[in-house]
């Protein structure tokens, strides 16, 4: 008797510890956590229209089909749940949040010389930052 009710507890206590690390497991996130109060792209010039633009004219070729951009966002310590989209479907933009920087690809060699936008989004709070990659040639000034 003793031994069937000792088999009968033990099993009892295992099904329960499973029960438990099941609802511990789907815990949603620590919502302490600030969230996302602004993002911006670094190392950009403003245009006539006040938009973030940054030349890759002579950076971004058929044999270097590649650019990085960083940004920063605010506070520090928020929670962040960021997605990059790109306007052209010639160009992808790899997200790397640890450093945070974007690794925009032209793996189309037509769209390199074409203009394409990478926005950067928030999930949380929809928080984004928009920047375009133009191929503008320098203006060269002769005396």
């Amino acid at each position: 008797m003793t031994k069937k009710l000792l088999i009968i507890i033990i099993i009892f206590m295992s099904l329960l510890s499973i029960v438990l690390i099941a609802v511990w497991g789907t815990l949603p996130e620590n919502q302490n956590l600030p969230k996302i109060t602004f993002i911006s792209f670094e190392d950009y010039e403003l245009n006539d229209e006040q938009d973030k633009i940054i030349n890759v004219y002579d950076i971004v070729t058929t044999d270097i089909p590649y650019y990085n951009l960083t940004y920063v966002f605010g506070p520090h310590d928020a929670l962040t749940d960021f997605y990059v989209t790109s306007s052209s479907t010639g160009v992808v933009a790899l997200l790397d949040t640890i450093n945070q920087t974007i690794l925009v690809n032209f793996n189309d060699l037509n769209a390199v010389g074409k203009n394409v936008t990478i926005r950067l989004i928030d999930r949380q709070t929809n928080h984004y930052d928009e920047l375009t990659l133009i191929f503008k040639i320098p203006v060269i000034i002769v005396d």
